[in-house]
Protein backbone atom coordinates (compact mmCIF):
# COMPACT_ATOMS: atom_id res chain seq x y z
CA UNK A 1 0.00 0.00 0.00
CA UNK A 2 1.26 3.49 -0.90
CA UNK A 3 0.44 6.40 1.41
CA UNK A 4 0.24 10.08 0.44
CA UNK A 5 -0.40 13.02 2.74
CA UNK A 6 -2.32 16.08 1.53
CA UNK A 7 -3.28 18.95 3.86
CA UNK A 8 -2.65 16.62 6.77
CA UNK A 9 -4.94 13.91 5.38
CA UNK A 10 -3.71 10.40 4.56
CA UNK A 11 -4.52 8.80 1.18
CA UNK A 12 -3.83 5.08 0.70
CA UNK A 13 -3.53 3.55 -2.78
CA UNK A 14 -2.57 0.13 -4.12
CA UNK A 15 -0.07 1.66 -6.55
CA UNK A 16 1.79 4.98 -6.99
CA UNK A 17 -0.22 7.73 -8.65
CA UNK A 18 0.20 11.38 -9.52
CA UNK A 19 -2.08 13.41 -7.24
CA UNK A 20 -0.56 16.79 -8.12
CA UNK A 21 -3.94 17.98 -9.45
CA UNK A 22 -4.81 18.61 -5.79
CA UNK A 23 -2.19 21.35 -5.70
CA UNK A 24 -4.48 23.63 -7.71
CA UNK A 25 -6.78 23.93 -4.69
CA UNK A 26 -6.16 26.04 -1.60
CA UNK A 27 -7.06 23.25 0.81
CA UNK A 28 -8.14 19.62 0.94
CA UNK A 29 -10.35 19.31 4.01
CA UNK A 30 -11.89 15.86 3.50
CA UNK A 31 -10.60 12.64 1.91
CA UNK A 32 -12.57 9.52 0.98
CA UNK A 33 -10.09 6.88 -0.22
CA UNK A 34 -12.00 3.78 0.91
CA UNK A 35 -14.83 3.72 -1.65
CA UNK A 36 -15.61 0.51 -3.55
CA UNK A 37 -16.46 2.52 -6.69
CA UNK A 38 -12.82 3.03 -7.62
CA UNK A 39 -13.13 6.79 -7.16
CA UNK A 40 -11.20 9.09 -4.88
CA UNK A 41 -13.38 11.84 -3.41
CA UNK A 42 -12.27 15.06 -1.77
CA UNK A 43 -13.72 18.09 -0.09
CA UNK A 44 -11.61 20.99 -1.38
CA UNK A 45 -11.51 24.78 -1.07
CA UNK A 46 -10.82 27.26 -3.85
CA UNK A 47 -11.00 31.01 -3.22
CA UNK A 48 -12.65 30.23 0.13
CA UNK A 49 -15.43 28.23 -1.55
CA UNK A 50 -16.08 24.61 -0.67
CA UNK A 51 -16.27 22.18 -3.60
CA UNK A 52 -16.58 18.41 -4.00
CA UNK A 53 -14.05 16.64 -6.22
CA UNK A 54 -14.41 13.16 -7.66
CA UNK A 55 -11.43 11.50 -9.37
CA UNK A 56 -10.97 8.19 -11.17
CA UNK A 57 -7.70 6.75 -12.40
CA UNK A 58 -5.89 5.73 -9.21
CA UNK A 59 -5.87 2.18 -7.88
CA UNK A 60 -7.92 2.73 -4.73
CA UNK A 61 -7.54 0.32 -1.83
CA UNK A 62 -11.07 -1.16 -1.74
CA UNK A 63 -11.79 -1.30 -5.49
CA UNK A 64 -11.54 -4.70 -7.17
CA UNK A 65 -12.08 -3.59 -10.78
CA UNK A 66 -9.75 -1.93 -13.28
CA UNK A 67 -8.90 1.76 -13.33
CA UNK A 68 -9.97 1.81 -16.99
CA UNK A 69 -13.49 0.83 -15.94
CA UNK A 70 -13.70 3.37 -13.11
CA UNK A 71 -12.50 6.12 -15.47
CA UNK A 72 -14.99 5.10 -18.15
CA UNK A 73 -17.90 5.13 -15.69
CA UNK A 74 -17.13 8.72 -14.74
CA UNK A 75 -16.75 9.74 -18.39
CA UNK A 76 -20.09 8.11 -19.22
CA UNK A 77 -21.77 9.97 -16.36
CA UNK A 78 -20.71 13.45 -17.50
CA UNK A 79 -23.47 13.96 -20.13
CA UNK A 80 -26.04 12.49 -17.72
CA UNK A 81 -25.43 15.25 -15.19
CA UNK A 82 -26.51 17.72 -17.87
CA UNK A 83 -29.53 15.69 -19.04
CA UNK A 84 -30.71 15.01 -15.51
CA UNK A 85 -30.04 18.49 -14.09
CA UNK A 86 -32.35 18.83 -11.10
CA UNK A 87 -32.41 20.35 -7.62
CA UNK A 88 -32.29 16.82 -6.18
CA UNK A 89 -29.02 16.04 -7.98
CA UNK A 90 -25.63 17.50 -7.08
CA UNK A 91 -24.55 20.10 -9.64
CA UNK A 92 -21.53 19.30 -11.82
CA UNK A 93 -19.39 22.42 -12.35
CA UNK A 94 -16.90 21.04 -14.87
CA UNK A 95 -14.62 18.12 -15.64
CA UNK A 96 -10.95 17.84 -16.62
CA UNK A 97 -9.32 14.95 -18.42
CA UNK A 98 -5.85 14.37 -17.00
CA UNK A 99 -3.00 12.17 -18.11
CA UNK A 100 -3.72 9.63 -15.39
CA UNK A 101 -7.48 9.90 -15.07
CA UNK A 102 -10.60 12.07 -15.03
CA UNK A 103 -11.61 14.76 -12.53
CA UNK A 104 -15.15 16.01 -11.88
CA UNK A 105 -15.80 19.08 -9.74
CA UNK A 106 -19.19 19.59 -8.08
CA UNK A 107 -20.99 21.98 -5.77
CA UNK A 108 -20.30 21.01 -2.18
CA UNK A 109 -23.29 19.51 -0.39
CA UNK A 110 -23.29 20.27 3.32
CA UNK A 111 -25.24 17.37 4.74
CA UNK A 112 -25.40 13.97 6.41
CA UNK A 113 -25.86 10.62 4.66
CA UNK A 114 -29.10 8.72 5.29
CA UNK A 115 -27.05 6.01 7.00
CA UNK A 116 -25.68 3.78 8.24
CA UNK A 117 -24.88 5.39 11.62
CA UNK A 118 -27.84 5.57 14.09
CA UNK A 119 -27.17 9.25 14.81
CA UNK A 120 -27.70 10.07 11.12
CA UNK A 121 -31.05 8.28 11.12
CA UNK A 122 -32.04 10.06 14.34
CA UNK A 123 -31.18 13.46 12.83
CA UNK A 124 -33.28 12.58 9.77
CA UNK A 125 -36.31 11.62 11.84
CA UNK A 126 -35.99 14.86 13.82
CA UNK A 127 -36.78 16.82 10.66
CA UNK A 128 -40.47 17.86 10.78
CA UNK A 129 -42.55 15.49 8.69
CA UNK A 130 -43.83 18.38 6.52
CA UNK A 131 -40.30 18.91 5.21
CA UNK A 132 -39.69 15.21 4.75
CA UNK A 133 -42.70 15.17 2.40
CA UNK A 134 -41.07 17.98 0.41
CA UNK A 135 -37.73 16.18 0.33
CA UNK A 136 -39.36 13.01 -0.92
CA UNK A 137 -41.48 14.76 -3.54
CA UNK A 138 -38.41 16.43 -5.02
CA UNK A 139 -36.44 13.18 -5.16
CA UNK A 140 -39.43 11.33 -6.62
CA UNK A 141 -39.67 13.99 -9.30
CA UNK A 142 -36.01 13.43 -10.14
CA UNK A 143 -36.39 9.64 -10.37
CA UNK A 144 -39.45 10.13 -12.57
CA UNK A 145 -37.38 12.39 -14.83
CA UNK A 146 -34.67 9.74 -15.09
CA UNK A 147 -37.28 7.13 -15.94
CA UNK A 148 -38.70 9.30 -18.72
CA UNK A 149 -35.15 9.34 -20.12
CA UNK A 150 -35.12 5.51 -20.04
CA UNK A 151 -32.67 5.30 -17.15
CA UNK A 152 -32.63 2.97 -14.14
CA UNK A 153 -31.40 4.74 -11.01
CA UNK A 154 -28.86 2.06 -10.11
CA UNK A 155 -26.16 2.52 -7.51
CA UNK A 156 -28.27 4.36 -4.94
CA UNK A 157 -27.38 3.81 -1.30
CA UNK A 158 -27.76 5.61 2.02
CA UNK A 159 -24.24 6.99 1.57
CA UNK A 160 -25.04 8.57 -1.80
CA UNK A 161 -28.02 10.49 -0.41
CA UNK A 162 -27.27 13.54 1.74
CA UNK A 163 -29.83 15.46 3.77
CA UNK A 164 -29.40 18.94 5.19
CA UNK A 165 -31.03 19.69 8.54
CA UNK A 166 -30.99 23.46 7.94
CA UNK A 167 -32.62 23.83 4.53
CA UNK A 168 -34.36 20.43 4.59
CA UNK A 169 -32.97 19.22 1.28
CA UNK A 170 -32.20 15.71 0.05
CA UNK A 171 -29.51 15.42 -2.62
CA UNK A 172 -28.22 12.51 -4.68
CA UNK A 173 -24.46 12.79 -5.02
CA UNK A 174 -23.71 10.15 -7.68
CA UNK A 175 -25.29 8.83 -10.87
CA UNK A 176 -22.19 6.96 -12.06
CA UNK A 177 -24.02 3.61 -11.99
CA UNK A 178 -27.23 4.67 -13.78
CA UNK A 179 -27.97 2.38 -16.73
CA UNK A 180 -30.22 2.51 -19.77
CA UNK A 181 -33.33 0.38 -19.84
CA UNK A 182 -34.21 -2.25 -20.70
CA UNK A 183 -31.21 -3.62 -18.80
CA UNK A 184 -30.12 -7.24 -19.23
CA UNK A 185 -29.26 -8.32 -15.70
CA UNK A 186 -27.92 -11.66 -16.91
CA UNK A 187 -24.96 -9.92 -18.57
CA UNK A 188 -24.00 -7.62 -15.69
CA UNK A 189 -25.63 -7.31 -12.29
CA UNK A 190 -27.32 -4.03 -11.34
CA UNK A 191 -25.32 -2.20 -8.68
CA UNK A 192 -26.60 -0.55 -5.53
CA UNK A 193 -27.45 -1.11 -1.89
CA UNK A 194 -29.70 -4.04 -0.99
CA UNK A 195 -32.00 -1.53 0.75
CA UNK A 196 -32.84 0.00 -2.64
CA UNK A 197 -32.60 -3.01 -4.98
CA UNK A 198 -35.68 -5.14 -5.69
CA UNK A 199 -35.51 -8.97 -5.69
CA UNK A 200 -35.34 -9.14 -9.50
CA UNK A 201 -32.04 -7.24 -9.40
CA UNK A 202 -30.46 -10.50 -8.23
CA UNK A 203 -31.91 -12.60 -11.05
CA UNK A 204 -31.05 -13.20 -14.72
CA UNK A 205 -33.82 -11.08 -16.18
CA UNK A 206 -34.59 -7.87 -18.05
CA UNK A 207 -35.03 -4.85 -15.80
CA UNK A 208 -36.95 -1.64 -16.39
CA UNK A 209 -39.11 1.06 -14.76
CA UNK A 210 -40.35 -1.22 -11.98
CA UNK A 211 -36.89 -0.97 -10.40
CA UNK A 212 -37.28 2.80 -10.14
CA UNK A 213 -40.73 2.34 -8.57
CA UNK A 214 -39.16 0.06 -5.95
CA UNK A 215 -36.46 2.65 -5.22
CA UNK A 216 -39.14 5.30 -4.66
CA UNK A 217 -40.92 3.02 -2.21
CA UNK A 218 -37.64 2.32 -0.40
CA UNK A 219 -36.97 6.05 -0.06
CA UNK A 220 -40.45 6.68 1.34
CA UNK A 221 -39.94 3.92 3.90
CA UNK A 222 -36.50 5.27 4.83
CA UNK A 223 -37.75 8.81 5.50
CA UNK A 224 -41.14 8.01 7.02
CA UNK A 225 -40.81 4.49 8.42
CA UNK A 226 -38.30 1.75 9.14
CA UNK A 227 -36.62 0.26 6.06
CA UNK A 228 -35.46 -2.73 8.10
CA UNK A 229 -38.99 -3.79 9.06
CA UNK A 230 -41.32 -2.00 6.59
CA UNK A 231 -43.93 -2.28 9.34
CA UNK A 232 -46.96 -0.05 9.80
CA UNK A 233 -46.11 0.25 13.51
CA UNK A 234 -42.99 2.23 12.57
CA UNK A 235 -44.76 4.34 9.93
CA UNK A 236 -45.18 8.06 10.72
CA UNK A 237 -47.72 9.02 8.05
CA UNK A 238 -51.17 8.03 6.82
CA UNK A 239 -52.40 4.51 6.07
CA UNK A 240 -53.04 5.61 2.48
CA UNK A 241 -49.39 6.60 1.92
CA UNK A 242 -48.23 3.44 3.69
CA UNK A 243 -50.26 1.33 1.26
CA UNK A 244 -48.78 3.26 -1.67
CA UNK A 245 -45.30 2.61 -0.33
CA UNK A 246 -45.84 -1.10 0.35
CA UNK A 247 -47.28 -1.55 -3.15
CA UNK A 248 -44.08 -0.07 -4.59
CA UNK A 249 -42.02 -2.46 -2.42
CA UNK A 250 -43.89 -5.59 -3.47
CA UNK A 251 -41.51 -8.43 -4.38
CA UNK A 252 -43.48 -9.19 -7.55
CA UNK A 253 -42.73 -6.31 -9.97
CA UNK A 254 -46.01 -6.89 -11.81
CA UNK A 255 -47.92 -5.90 -8.68
CA UNK A 256 -46.12 -2.58 -8.28
CA UNK A 257 -47.20 0.70 -9.87
CA UNK A 258 -46.96 0.68 -13.65
CA UNK A 259 -44.15 3.26 -13.63
CA UNK A 260 -42.69 6.09 -11.49
CA UNK A 261 -45.25 8.54 -12.87
CA UNK A 262 -48.10 6.36 -11.63
CA UNK A 263 -46.44 6.10 -8.21
CA UNK A 264 -45.85 9.85 -8.05
CA UNK A 265 -49.47 10.62 -8.99
CA UNK A 266 -50.79 8.28 -6.29
CA UNK A 267 -48.30 9.60 -3.73
CA UNK A 268 -49.19 13.24 -4.33
CA UNK A 269 -52.90 12.45 -4.08
CA UNK A 270 -52.24 10.72 -0.76
CA UNK A 271 -50.34 13.72 0.57
CA UNK A 272 -53.24 15.99 -0.41
CA UNK A 273 -55.59 13.81 1.64
CA UNK A 274 -53.60 14.24 4.87
CA UNK A 275 -55.28 16.72 7.26
CA UNK A 276 -53.35 19.98 7.60
CA UNK A 277 -53.01 19.57 11.35
CA UNK A 278 -50.97 16.39 10.74
CA UNK A 279 -48.36 17.95 8.46
CA UNK A 280 -48.08 21.70 9.09
CA UNK A 281 -44.70 22.41 10.79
Amino acid sequence: MYTYTVSGHSIQLKAPHDLSFLNSFDEVFTVHDDLISGNLCFGVKKNNEKLFLKYAGAQTKNYIGTTENSVQRLINAIPLYDKLKHSALVNLRYHIELKGGILLLFDYIDGLPLGPLPEYKKALKNIPIYYRYIMLDNMFDFINKASHLDLICAGISDKSLLFNISNYSLTLTSINSFVSMPFDNSVARLSGSSLYLPPEAYKDTILGEKVNVYIMGALAMTLLGNRNTNSYEDWESSKELYNTTIKALTNNPQLRHKNPQAFLNEWREGVKNIPDNMIVP
